[in-house]
């Protein structure tokens, strides 16, 4: 039983750290984007992936430290999402604004 409370105290550090609080198991969201981009993104844990609207191709972003909203990353895509609606960016083009879509 005492490896219980360091153990707790370790997840209760984690979970104060500004942008790693603890988020729903997974959400799925279909978007659409100011240039005519279509995507679905499955959030999940520290992680988001993107599902292309053609349904073809998967590209998984790891989630990173934020002061505001949370912004997730590869090496070349950028999502950074502020309530309902994400920036979407690739490589060095100018990001484009995507809202959710029933």
């Amino acid at each position: 039983m005492k490896a219980a409370v360091p153990l707790f105290a370790a997840l209760s550090l984690v979970a104060s750290i500004p942008g790693y609080a603890a988020s729903p198991a997974s959400e799925r969201v279909s978007y659409q984007c100011e240039n005519r981009t279509k995507m679905t993104v499955v959030y999940s844990g520290h992680t988001a992936t993107i599902q292309n609207g053609d349904g073809h191709g998967k590209i998984v972003l790891a989630r990173h430290r934020s002061a505001k909203g949370q912004t997730y990353e590869t090496s070349s895509k950028m999502i950074h999402r502020e309530g309902d609606t994400i920036i979407y960016q690739m490589g060095k083009l100018p990001g484009t604004t995507c809202r959710p879509v029933s």
